[in-house]
């Protein structure tokens, strides 16, 4: 087991600039005990020593820049692993956590932008949260690195590593991504061959701009919301997700903005519309206004 703290902000804990401490490793009192159920107790100890009493756990990374349907099986037996050792740590349902995420308009990776989850993480009123990620390694084994944070600062409290042996059905579920598949829909934000081979993506026709919010004003906001977008082939914007969020309200002003957009839809090669995925990036700016480009 490996413990790591840090007084680093969230961004520079993610980051690696953390100061670690390895500590050897103890017989277990009870050998029935699994790494799962050994870092669930120590998190929620080191989440409460810190003085907070509620914790989500969201999805877990990996393996690559995704969030696999294994990373999120192991976040719920992590979350289950919490609750179970410690009955005066509040743990958020995690269907709460994916009914928040999908009322937002958040994909599943949005666990990949450390801005958007501490956002997410006051969404969900929680003091703490924990994220993960997983890799695949050569010799087959699993290694999570597990971390807690304090929402209302992003502050590390305490980082664990744990590996096990991968089955075949974790490796299975690996290589299945949490994302749902596109049908019939030219992905332009992933396919860069489409406009090679004469498709043509979505043009704006009517795109006002997005307007700050007054807390945005207050807290002078600035930065980029990342969205991505189904166009219909009627030019209407349809289904909106958020890859990247900003606080203050902004990233709901971004779809409320987006969602009243009018666009000439994507063409095929021979000139017929079709429905197309695209990226949106909506663009505030205190100095001289909110702007997009």
């Amino acid at each position: 087991m490996r413990h790591c703290f840090t007084h680093k902000t969230f961004l520079s804990f993610i980051a690696g600039a953390v100061l670690c401490l390895s500590l050897s490793a103890v017989p277990l009192a009870n050998a029935q005990e699994s790494p799962i159920d050994t870092a669930g107790a120590d998190l929620a100890h080191h989440i409460l020593h810190k003085k907070q009493h509620s914790v989500a756990v969201f999805d877990f990374s990996g393996p690559g820049q995704q969030v696999s349907l294994l990373g999120q099986q192991l976040a719920d037996n992590i979350s289950a692993a919490i609750a179970k050792s410690s009955g005066n740590l509040r743990v958020e349902d995690r269907s709460q956590i994916a009914n928040t995420r999908d009322r937002e308009s958040f994909v599943p990776e949005i666990v990949l932008d450390p801005s958007s989850l501490i956002f997410l993480a006051r969404d969900l009123n929680v003091g703490a949260m924990v994220t993960g990620d997983l890799a695949l390694a050569q010799d087959g084994i699993l290694v999570l690195q597990l971390k807690a944070f304090r929402v209302s600062d992003g502050k590390g409290l305490v980082a664990v590593k744990i590996t096990m042996p991968v089955t075949p059905r974790m490796k299975s579920l690996a290589d299945k991504s949490a994302s749902p598949p596109l049908a019939g829909v030219a992905d332009f934000v992933e396919d860069k061959s489409l406009t090679k081979a004469g498709y043509k993506p979505p043009t704006c026709v009517y795109c006002p701009h997005a307007s700050y919010t007054g807390d945005a004003i207050d807290h002078r906001d600035n930065g980029t919301v990342e969205l991505t977008a189904t166009i219909g082939t009627d030019g209407t914007v349809k289904a909106i997700a958020v890859r990247k969020g900003m606080p203050d309200g902004l990233t709901r002003q971004s779809i409320e903005t987006v969602k009243t957009w009018k666009l000439s839809p994507a063409s095929s090669p021979v000139g017929k519309p079709i429905p197309a995925r695209v990226a949106i990036m909506v663009s505030f700016q205190i100095f001289g206004g909110p702007y997009r480009h």
